[in-house]
Parts: C-alpha cells; structure tokens; sequence
C-alpha cells in the first residue's frame, strides 16, 4: 500500500506545515484544496486516502479508522524526513471526522500521537457530527442491495467517472461511529473554526452547532470555537 501526497512549499522558510483532508470519494485536489494550498504563507501537504485516485489499496466507505492511520503516517513522514511540525489542520466532510479524530489522539499518554501533539488550529468544514444521518444511503440503494447484496455509489473523482460499492454493513459502521471524544478528548489548546454551507444537502448545516457545542463542551476551555456559515453554498461550497 502506497499514499501519493502533494507538499506544496510557500515563500517563507519555515517548519510550520497545514495538513489538508479530503472527504468521501475526494482526493487531494477536488473543491477548494488545491487553491487553498497556493495561497496559504505556509507549507502544506494534501494526500489520497487509500483506495483513492492515485494512492494504493482498497476503498471502502467505512474505512475511518484506516484514513485516520494514513494521516499519522503521513505526518509522521513528513516529521521524520523533513522536519515538519503539523500545526493547522483542515478536513472536509469525512476528512473532518478522522482529523478530529486523529487530533483527539493526542491526549492518550500512552498511545497518542505525538505529531498531532504539535496542532494548534482546526477548520472543521462542512463535517459530519450525527452520524447515524448516514443511514439516508440505505434508502438511496435499497433495490439495489435486495437484489444484490450492494448498491453502486455513482461519482465523478477527478473528472471521470467512478462507480463505488456501498455495502449494508459498511453503511451501518459508518453510522455507528461515535463522535463523543470531539467534547471528551479534543485538546483543548486548539483553535477551531467550521464553516458549513446552509444549501448542504449532504451533511445537515444544523451538524454544525452541534459540533459547535461539543468544541466548547472541551475540558479546560483554553482553545476557542468560531462557527461560519455560508449563504448559499452546498457541501461542496458550490452556489
């Protein structure tokens, strides 16, 4: 298994780099990532999950706790080799729940993640908080997994056309995946911002207080929450 990462190197030397995630059946530069990459005054980095257009294995839709490693890997990669401290991290829609918790690691002692020690900022964007809203796909597929046992996720990854497998028990371990630990275990040293679309037909805007609450639920109260919504904008921030 192989992960293809981008690293995009600003005007200024530094150590400081911004970690840039992408969502469900995105890559590292669909919707706004590879503009957000040229203009920021730091490095940054953006990767494929793996199973996702150039990186190797296998996709799956519930495959959060293996994103959440390809993250570590790659920051750890990126420590390792060149020095860099991972200090902003920006995730969409998935890419927002496993940043989240990927960052909440680093409060375990004896298994946290020492890269995501070094965090201090967070822009959550247009992320999924009541996961079990998931089960919407059931509906979407249901003829297609009484006859077959799946349904076909029909997408455009990077301008072609992509048709994905969606399996009843991936829907429901995707739902079932518990969102406690952003009020439990996020640092509270980290500043956060979301920014959600009000026409996200995707993941509810209301998701977005929810989240709001739960960053200012946060032990100790030290890293501040700024929630931004945007008119007229989807989940993709097209409108």
């Amino acid at each position: 298994m192989y992960i293809i990462l981008i690293l995009s190197v600003s005007d200024y030397l530094t150590i400081l780099a911004l970690q840039i995630i992408h969502g469900s059946m995105g890559h590292k530069d669909y919707i706004y990532q590879r503009k957000l990459a040229s203009l920021l005054p730091i490095d940054s980095f953006r990767f494929d999950f793996r199973g996702n257009l150039e990186s190797g294995g296998k996709w799956s839709l519930a495959a959060l706790p293996n994103e959440i490693d390809d993250i570590q890997c790659v920051a750890h990669y990126l420590h390792a080799h060149y020095g860099y401290l991972i200090r902003v991290v920006v995730g969409h829609s998935k890419g927002s729940v496993t940043s989240t918790k990927w960052i909440a690691s680093a409060t375990s002692v004896e298994q946290g993640s020492e890269e995501a020690r070094q965090v201090r900022a967070f822009v959550n964007v247009a992320g999924r908080h009541r996961m079990y809203k998931f089960r919407y796909l059931y509906d979407l597929h249901a003829d297609a997994i009484k006859a077959q046992g799946y349904g076909i996720w029909k997408v455009k990854v990077a301008g072609k056309p992509v048709d994905a497998k969606v399996y009843p028990h991936d829907i429901e371990a995707f739902s079932n995946w518990d969102t406690s630990y952003v009020s439990r275990d996020f640092p509270p040293i980290v500043e956060v911002l979301t920014i959600h679309g009000l026409e996200d037909g995707i993941v509810p805007p209301y998701d977005a207080v929810l989240h709001a609450q739960a960053f200012d639920d946060r032990p100790g109260g030290e890293g501040r929450h700024t929630l931004h919504y945007i008119e007229e904008a989807d989940h993709n921030f097209i409108g």
